[in-house]
């Protein structure tokens, strides 16, 4: 006797209710997959280069590398989460987004647009004052993209649509 085939839902609308799966979502999902990934094999490195640090500043930076090291697995399992639509991965982007968005927010507000001072080869190079003059201002253009790259996607992780892709909304 023949077994039955299965007919997906995504196939057959009438089946089931299930939404269509947003390109939106799943590019974002592999981005943080990707980038955790990518961040996470470049960590072994970092900690090998703190070994040549003196033992007290290496100390405070380990614990901050391994910080960021707990970041990027979060980040990993937030991705996979978006793929499987879980509905947590979602809160968990959007408050992601807002930390983002409220860091370069509070970063660019407290920033008095000077640089540290130099030490004095390069301090009294005029052409390295106007190359940290240049990058100070590439450095407010790209808070002020994140800030609103940021509110985009909150948007666009909160609109009807992708909360009932994730079964936020019935």
């Amino acid at each position: 006797m023949a077994k039955p085939t299965q007919v997906s839902t995504l196939q057959n609308p009438e089946a089931g209710a299930i939404p269509t799966r947003s390109r939106f979502v799943t590019v974002i999902a592999w981005l943080t997959i990707i980038a955790s990934v990518l961040l996470l094999l470049l960590l072994p490195l970092v900690i090998a280069a703190l070994s040549l640090l003196a033992p007290a500043e290496a100390g405070a930076l380990r614990n901050a590398v391994l910080m960021f090291g707990a970041a990027c697995v979060l980040q990993l399992v937030m991705g996979v989460g978006l793929l499987q639509r879980r509905n947590w991965a979602r809160l968990l982007m959007v408050i992601s987004l807002a930390a983002v968005a409220a860091w370069q927010a509070v970063d660019l507000l407290t920033s008095d647009g000077t640089m540290p001072p130099l030490p004095e080869p390069f301090g009294s190079d005029p052409a390295m004052a106007e190359l940290l003059v240049t990058a100070n201002r590439a450095m407010v253009v790209l808070g002020l993209v994140l800030i609103v790259g940021s509110l985009w996607a909150m948007y666009r992780f909160t609109r009807a649509d992708i909360r009932r892709e994730f079964g936020a909304l019935q």
